[in-house]
């Protein structure tokens, strides 16, 4: 079973996951695709959304197994800040990586991060995201079931 994506044509299929499993959104598919490799290669299954719309989508049908979401704050309609607000209201207990080319003082100052949010400067290495992960899950090493 799987859904279209309407801007770019993508099937998500939610039953071929294995856990970790994680949902990108973003406005550049580019930056997309490089992180869902960085993702792949920690071990997590990926689900890539277009925009926060598509995700909210995604969320109302098939979130409910989903480990982290992992936004770009800057985005086209909905911005990553309002996007995980609208996911909480599904998922409360939700971990939400954000990522920005803005650093995490220039963005403190509108948003304060709950223990459920953690921040990644763009642009990043893997072992940064990895750590970053590691301190949003509490743990040494990224839960891989």
């Amino acid at each position: 079973r799987g859904d279209q994506c309407e801007a770019c044509g993508r099937t998500i299929d939610p039953t071929q996951l294995i856990s970790p499993q994680s949902v990108i959104t973003g406005a550049d598919p580019e930056v997309r695709q490089t992180v869902q490799q960085l993702l792949d290669a920690l071990g997590f299954d990926v689900i890539e959304t277009c925009n926060a719309e598509e995700a909210v989508e995604f969320f109302e049908r098939d979130g409910s197994a989903i480990d982290v979401l992992m936004t770009d704050i800057v985005m086209p309609g909905i911005n990553g800040w309002q996007l995980a607000e609208q996911l909480h209201r599904f998922r409360p207990e939700l971990k939400v990586l954000f990522v920005s080319g803005y650093s995490e003082t220039e963005l403190g100052e509108t948003h304060s991060f709950s223990e459920n949010e953690i921040f990644l400067q763009k642009p990043f290495t893997l072992a940064a995201l990895e750590r970053r992960l590691e301190e949003l899950f509490g743990v040494a090493e990224v839960p891989v079931r």
